[in-house]
Protein backbone atom coordinates (compact mmCIF):
# COMPACT_ATOMS: atom_id res chain seq x y z
CA UNK A 1 0.00 0.00 0.00
CA UNK A 2 2.56 2.54 0.96
CA UNK A 3 4.51 2.14 -2.26
CA UNK A 4 1.50 2.31 -4.62
CA UNK A 5 0.57 6.16 -2.54
CA UNK A 6 4.59 6.44 -3.31
CA UNK A 7 4.46 5.43 -6.89
CA UNK A 8 1.30 7.82 -7.54
CA UNK A 9 2.83 10.52 -5.86
CA UNK A 10 6.07 9.92 -7.87
CA UNK A 11 3.97 10.21 -11.46
CA UNK A 12 2.35 13.31 -10.13
CA UNK A 13 5.57 14.81 -9.64
CA UNK A 14 7.15 13.92 -13.02
CA UNK A 15 3.99 14.95 -14.75
CA UNK A 16 4.15 18.53 -12.73
CA UNK A 17 7.80 18.78 -13.75
CA UNK A 18 6.81 18.06 -17.48
CA UNK A 19 4.75 20.49 -17.98
CA UNK A 20 6.43 22.98 -16.49
CA UNK A 21 7.80 26.09 -18.79
CA UNK A 22 4.24 24.92 -21.66
CA UNK A 23 1.93 27.62 -20.42
CA UNK A 24 2.95 31.48 -19.52
CA UNK A 25 -0.31 33.54 -18.19
CA UNK A 26 0.47 37.42 -18.17
CA UNK A 27 -2.57 39.66 -17.04
CA UNK A 28 -2.40 43.45 -16.21
CA UNK A 29 -5.94 45.20 -14.74
CA UNK A 30 -6.22 49.09 -15.17
CA UNK A 31 -9.30 50.73 -13.12
CA UNK A 32 -10.20 53.97 -13.81
CA UNK A 33 -11.55 56.55 -11.39
CA UNK A 34 -15.01 56.33 -13.26
CA UNK A 35 -14.81 52.49 -12.82
CA UNK A 36 -13.88 51.46 -16.34
CA UNK A 37 -11.25 48.69 -16.83
CA UNK A 38 -8.41 48.01 -19.39
CA UNK A 39 -7.59 44.47 -19.59
CA UNK A 40 -4.46 42.98 -20.89
CA UNK A 41 -4.53 39.04 -21.10
CA UNK A 42 -1.60 37.46 -22.68
CA UNK A 43 -1.88 33.53 -22.96
CA UNK A 44 1.19 31.05 -24.39
CA UNK A 45 1.31 27.36 -25.06
CA UNK A 46 3.81 25.35 -26.84
CA UNK A 47 2.58 23.70 -29.93
CA UNK A 48 2.75 20.65 -27.88
CA UNK A 49 0.27 21.58 -25.50
CA UNK A 50 -1.96 22.85 -28.07
CA UNK A 51 -2.04 19.90 -30.22
CA UNK A 52 -2.71 17.90 -26.82
CA UNK A 53 -5.47 19.72 -25.86
CA UNK A 54 -6.93 19.26 -29.64
CA UNK A 55 -6.15 15.39 -29.40
CA UNK A 56 -8.57 15.25 -25.73
CA UNK A 57 -11.17 16.52 -28.16
CA UNK A 58 -11.18 19.80 -26.79
CA UNK A 59 -11.15 23.16 -29.27
CA UNK A 60 -8.20 24.95 -29.98
CA UNK A 61 -7.58 27.39 -26.59
CA UNK A 62 -6.01 29.83 -29.40
CA UNK A 63 -9.58 30.31 -31.50
CA UNK A 64 -9.12 33.76 -32.30
CA UNK A 65 -12.91 33.53 -34.02
CA UNK A 66 -13.95 32.40 -30.66
CA UNK A 67 -12.91 35.07 -28.28
CA UNK A 68 -13.79 38.03 -30.76
CA UNK A 69 -17.53 36.50 -30.92
CA UNK A 70 -17.28 36.14 -27.20
CA UNK A 71 -15.87 39.95 -26.56
CA UNK A 72 -18.41 40.84 -29.17
CA UNK A 73 -21.28 39.44 -27.56
CA UNK A 74 -20.40 41.10 -23.79
CA UNK A 75 -22.79 44.45 -23.74
CA UNK A 76 -19.74 45.43 -21.07
CA UNK A 77 -17.16 45.29 -23.27
CA UNK A 78 -16.71 48.89 -24.77
CA UNK A 79 -13.93 47.82 -27.59
CA UNK A 80 -11.31 45.23 -28.14
CA UNK A 81 -8.49 44.06 -29.96
CA UNK A 82 -7.72 39.78 -30.36
CA UNK A 83 -3.65 39.43 -31.73
CA UNK A 84 -1.97 36.23 -32.28
CA UNK A 85 1.94 36.12 -32.48
CA UNK A 86 4.86 33.27 -31.62
CA UNK A 87 7.87 34.23 -29.85
CA UNK A 88 10.72 31.70 -28.65
CA UNK A 89 8.38 28.44 -29.66
CA UNK A 90 4.91 29.20 -27.88
CA UNK A 91 1.68 30.55 -29.65
CA UNK A 92 0.50 33.53 -27.72
CA UNK A 93 -2.96 35.10 -27.74
CA UNK A 94 -3.39 38.41 -26.17
CA UNK A 95 -6.48 39.80 -26.06
CA UNK A 96 -6.74 43.68 -24.89
CA UNK A 97 -10.78 45.09 -23.66
CA UNK A 98 -12.25 47.73 -22.35
CA UNK A 99 -14.65 47.36 -20.04
CA UNK A 100 -17.67 50.08 -19.24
Amino acid sequence: MIIRKTLQLCLVLVSSLALIGCVEISEEITISPDGSCDVVLDVGMTQQMIEMAKAGGEESPFDKAVFEKELGADPNVKEFKVEERTEEGMSHMVVRATYK
